[in-house]
């Protein structure tokens, strides 16, 4: 009993100081962010994410799926972080990930702006064919023969299904997948850029995370 009772006590230790080490990291972002926006004279400064919108474009991915050769059109989108080469790859790719995923990052989700509903960091566009994007194709196929059998009244029929999984499988996914940071050596521009694709163009641009080149790297309109 004595031991178990230790046991407890040490996780409970363990836990108290991973929840002070994960505010640490959350206060010493903030401050980087801070910082990072000063000096690009962007603003708001306080509530701004740090993150600059670079480039986002069309792209033919090729891929090998159960044998065969397939190309499907992409889109890959470049944001600049608010993280200089000073940190690691694995700490900056850390970080980032967190704040592209976290809803309380500084209030502000940068994926949801730019219109995604899923997001997978490390899966490439292959890897999620097979589970993760037929569910959610099956998802939606199920909600529009429930929205036929609410508007009709009754089943739909064979074709009719056929039809609307059409639909489903033609609908937008706002997936956002394949996630990785550079060191851009052309411009040296000191900060870590993140890359990501996405199954659909981006849907949102937020005046604050716009580019501006000549501008102190930002956007010196205030929000």
């Amino acid at each position: 009993m004595a031991q178990f009772d230790n046991l407890n006590k040490t996780i409970n230790e363990l836990n108290e100081k991973i929840d002070e080490l994960n505010h640490f990291n959350q206060v010493i972002s903030r401050i980087i962010k801070e910082r990072v926006t000063a000096i690009r004279n962007i603003h708001p400064k306080k509530e701004h994410s740090g993150y600059l919108l670079i480039s986002s474009s069309p792209l033919d991915y090729r891929y090998t799926l159960h044998g065969t050769h397939k190309i499907a059109k992409l889109y890959q989108t470049t944001l600049r972080s608010p993280y200089s080469y000073d940190f690691n790859y694995e700490t900056a790719y850390k970080q980032i990930e967190i704040d592209l995923t976290n809803e309380n990052a500084n209030g502000f989700h940068i994926l949801r702006e730019l219109g995604a509903k899923h997001f997978s960091s490390s899966r490439r566009y292959e890897q999620l064919l097979d589970k993760e994007i037929t569910e959610i194709i099956q998802e939606r196929f199920l909600e529009l023969i429930e929205e036929y059998k609410i508007e009709k009244g009754w089943d739909p029929y064979d074709n009719e299904k056929y039809e609307l999984r059409k639909i489903a499988e033609s609908e937008e996914l706002y997936y956002f997948f394949n996630m990785d940071i550079r060191w851009n050596g052309k411009e040296d521009i000191g900060y870590w850029e993140v890359t990501f694709q996405s199954t659909c163009p981006i849907q949102n641009i937020p005046a604050e995370i716009r580019y501006k080149k000549g501008e102190n790297s930002g956007t010196k309109t205030k929000i």
